[in-house]
């Protein structure tokens, strides 16, 4: 995230956007010393939920009278941290808002999102995420794949495999990764 404070991993569900983005995190932890911090959105029912979940995620707890943008904002201006929003599609609007209103506030704030398609915010850079062949987390393939024999021997095991969803965000492979990547989480934060 070198070239700028706000970068959107755009793609398809199940492109990796959120593997990618938890190794990127995990790598940049030495330079946020105040830390990186993973938001999972795709619970969220109502874009009104953002804030309060950022809150809720950086273990904040809001006593004012004013709006928890207004919380985040005021505690974030003197932070340098990573917010790392994921799933931002279904809350897109309020995730601009809160984005703009934080990037505005606290200069040494970097935001990486996930969503199917861009925040249009100026300064965004986009990098789109292509999906990645099914396989396991370090983007091996199967092993009806890996061995391209087994399909001409096995051809309905090729088929079988190849109609399966793709993993669920909270499969053991994710939880793997997330433990494994220093990032912090509403479940598993300080």
């Amino acid at each position: 995230m070198s070239g700028g404070r706000l970068l959107t991993l755009v793609g398809v569900g199940g492109a990796g956007k959120t593997r990618l983005a938890l190794r990127a995190a995990g790598a940049a932890r030495d330079v946020h010393p105040d830390g990186v911090w993973l938001v999972e959105l795709s619970a969220l029912r109502a874009g009104d939920q953002v804030p309060p979940a950022v809150m809720e995620t950086l273990v904040l707890v809001d006593h004012s009278t004013g709006s928890a943008t207004e919380a985040l904002s005021v505690w974030a201006q003197d932070k340098r941290l990573l917010l790392v929003l994921d799933s931002c599609e279904h809350v897109l609007t309020d995730c601009v808002t809160l984005v703009a209103d934080l990037l505005a506030a606290a200069p040494g704030l970097r935001v990486l999102a996930t969503s199917r398609e861009r925040l249009g915010m100026p300064g965004e850079r986009v990098l789109t995420v292509d999906p990645l062949p099914p396989g396991d987390p370090e983007g091996r393939p199967p092993n009806h794949l890996q061995d391209p024999s087994r399909l001409i021997a096995h051809p309905s095991a090729a088929t079988a495999s190849t109609s399966t969803s793709t993993p669920s965000r909270t499969s053991p492979a994710t939880t793997v990764v997330r433990a494994g990547s220093g990032v912090q989480s509403a479940k598993n934060s300080p």
